[in-house]
């Protein structure tokens, strides 16, 4: 059944490309949900950079990809290459490095034309880092993503409806080996960058925009390398406690020293 069902879903594409948006009525819109779910996070103060390594989560609706799952045997869902269906062509225009897996992961169709994609890629985006109150400085870092191919007129692109930047796997599987701790995420979908005198690939075309606040959790030679500084003015303060003719000021400064 699943084999049959393939080959028929198949031969609709092939009759017409990936490259057409999946509607009966091409004059309808077509809205795609966006977001993602962080795996790892690293800055790089040598390069003010931030390197992700995240699932995209993408999900709209292919009304050329719909069937009765009571011709099928109850088969309810499919997953089919994505090279073998129109998918959104969604990037982070901000990027000064990316890095697609090789592994392909199936989109995941249901019978009703809900379309799930959660390709595993990696960014890397500038960041600009202020260390002037390191070991306890805090960033702000930023990615943006637009859809390239489509005019805003022909498709939506919207946040996704559930946990759009999910942190997750993030905080769980790498709480104790991470060097920075997450404050805050944001995301926000903003109409027109150029209103905001943001400079992207299509100035006056929609796109979320991702906020990542960090804050460096200091190792303990960090905290080495302070303490001394932090004691030693309590220190010199008890020292002029002594008698100024007696021999124990001058050796407790001394020592110190």
């Amino acid at each position: 059944h699943e084999a049959r069902l393939l080959m028929k879903l198949r031969n609709g594409y092939d009759a017409r490309g990936t490259d057409v948006r999946p509607l009966l009525n091409s004059s309808e819109l077509l809205t795609v949900e966006f977001g993602m779910r962080l795996i790892t996070m690293n800055l790089n103060e040598a390069t003010q950079t931030m390197t992700v390594s995240v699932y995209l989560r993408m999900k709209w609706i292919d009304q050329y990809l719909m069937w009765d799952p009571a011709e099928y045997d109850g088969l309810k869902y499919i997953s089919m290459d994505p090279e073998n269906v129109w998918f959104p062509r969604i990037e982070n225009v901000n990027k000064e490095e990316e890095k697609a897996f090789k592994t392909t992961t199936g989109v995941s169709v249901k019978y009703n034309g809900k379309m799930f994609w959660t390709p595993h890629q990696q960014y890397t985006v500038g960041c600009l880092i202020d260390a002037r109150e390191y070991p306890f400085d805090h960033h702000t870092c930023t990615m943006w993503f637009q859809q390239l191919t489509e005019k805003s007129e022909y498709l939506e692109l919207l946040p996704y409806s559930k946990s759009p930047l999910d942190l997750s796997t993030s905080l769980k599987s790498f709480a104790k080996a991470r060097s920075w701790t997450i404050l805050e995420n944001t995301t926000t979908l903003v109409p027109a960058p150029s209103a905001l005198n943001v400079t992207l690939v299509y100035a006056n075309r929609p796109a979320i925009k991702f906020g990542l606040t960090v804050r460096r959790r200091p190792s303990f030679k960090d905290y080495l390398i302070l303490a001394p500084c932090i004691l030693f003015p309590f220190i010199a303060a008890i020292v002029f406690t002594f008698p100024p003719e007696g021999p124990a000021r001058m050796s407790i400064s001394l020592s110190f020293i």
